[in-house]
């Protein structure tokens, strides 16, 4: 079994089509219905993800019960460069920050534990819930950040995704 990150949503559903994939996530479902008028896609919601900020407790904004992409304007931010659709969301909604990118996700860890700088935390990436002492959480606000993600198989290939699809739902 593979997996891969993909930029466009494009890539991902032709992939789909020409077998390249057996299974993909997407921010929507697909609703797309072949010639004979049956649906061509089967989309099961899967997994609801929350983008906030993690704050020094010192910072401007770290008392704010929510923020939007926009406040961040002019901060220097640390950001995980392979993280998907977030990376080019918060690239283009927040203007004149300067994102200090890091490829490494454990060294990234380190320096959010070690710095003052704010970052991205989702309630995915955090299951553990665990926050540095100095640091607050504040829950972005934004509808581009609290996205529903869908797992989407042909529906030829149903079948073959009843089990992971029943336990999706639990």
């Amino acid at each position: 079994m593979q997996s891969a990150l993909q930029e466009t949503e494009e890539a991902l559903i032709r992939g789909l089509d020409d077998g390249t994939y057996n299974l993909i996530i997407l921010l929507h479902p697909l609703e797309a219905k072949k010639s004979d008028g049956m649906p061509q896609y089967l989309c099961k919601s899967f997994i609801r993800e929350k983008l906030s900020v993690l704050l020094p407790v010192s910072h401007q904004l770290a008392k704010r019960k929510k923020l939007q992409l926009q406040d961040l304007a002019g901060e220097k931010l640390l950001i995980h460069n392979n993280i998907g659709f977030w990376y080019s969301v918060c690239k283009q909604k927040i203007p004149d920050a300067v994102f200090l990118e890091q490829s490494e996700l454990s060294a990234l860890r380190e320096i959010v534990y070690a710095s003052e700088l704010p970052s991205f935390i989702t309630n995915i990436t955090n299951t553990n819930n665990t926050i540095p002492d100095n640091k607050v959480v504040i829950p972005l606000s934004d509808p581009e950040v609290n996205v529903q993600f869908w797992c989407v198989c042909l529906a030829e290939n149903a079948r073959e995704y009843q089990a992971l699809f029943k336990a999706i739902e639990k």
